[in-house]
């Protein structure tokens, strides 16, 4: 008898005990954008490197650009837009190097290199509208959305993350812009228009960086 309520307390006990949740093997591999986690899945490097970036076709046109030693010049239908280095070697010193004129999307892009950071600008050669970007406009297999990706947890002269804009009736729109405190995202290849493969870095306690790979959906993010 007593065997049986000792079989019955043990069966009692362990049905009122819940198996313990089963964790992502990516735990932790997330990024929270707008409100909502999103998972980073981890691929491996032939994977990320078997995607390769295909670069936007650049033209020069001298009735849109004018360089000059001190200056870029961008006339766009709307408006004038001027570009001016300062060279005095302090905080002020700006220097503007003009990439050249993206046809497929609308724009002009201007790098920007000041004191002890950088900064890229993409210019409507209609309106004359200049949308700031942390880094090169890395654009998506339809020419529609544009990722930006700035890596600097050492210097820290720079934002450590991504931006995401939104090609709209030849307007940029910002999606988001996300500051990243853990990892660099060292480099960002398009996979297809609703996914990203993130080349991740960790730093070590002598800033080394130990490189990973990881997919991003992002036809979600609104």
């Amino acid at each position: 008898m007593k065997n049986l309520l000792l079989s019955g307390l043990i069966l009692t006990i362990v049905s009122c005990n819940p198996k313990p949740a089963t964790r992502s093997k990516n735990f932790g591999d997330t990024l929270l954008i707008n409100n909502k986690v999103y998972q980073l899945d981890s691929i491996s490097e032939l994977t990320y490197k078997s995607k390769s970036m295909i670069p936007l076709v650049i033209s020069t046109d001298s009735s849109i650009i004018k360089i000059s030693s001190d200056s870029i010049i961008l006339r766009t239908n709307d408006r004038v837009v001027t570009y001016k280095n300062d060279t005095i070697h302090n905080e002020s010193m700006v220097k503007y190097h003009c990439v050249g004129i993206y046809p497929e999307i609308g724009f002009i892009h201007i790098k920007a290199a000041y004191w002890e950071w950088k900064r890229d600008f993409l210019v409507n050669f209609k309106d004359g509208h200049q949308t700031e970007l942390w880094s090169d406009p890395i654009v998506s297999p339809n020419k529609t959305q544009i990722i930006s990706n700035s890596a600097d947890l050492v210097a820290t002269n720079m934002p450590n993350g991504i931006q995401l804009f939104k090609l709209e009736n030849g307007e940029l729109k910002k999606v988001f812009e996300k500051e990243i405190i853990k990892w660099e995202p060292y480099e960002i290849k398009w996979e297809s228009d609703t996914s990203i493969f993130i080349k991740v870095a960790k730093l070590d306690n002598e800033y080394n960086r130990h490189f990973s790979y990881k997919r991003m959906i992002i036809k979600e993010i609104n």
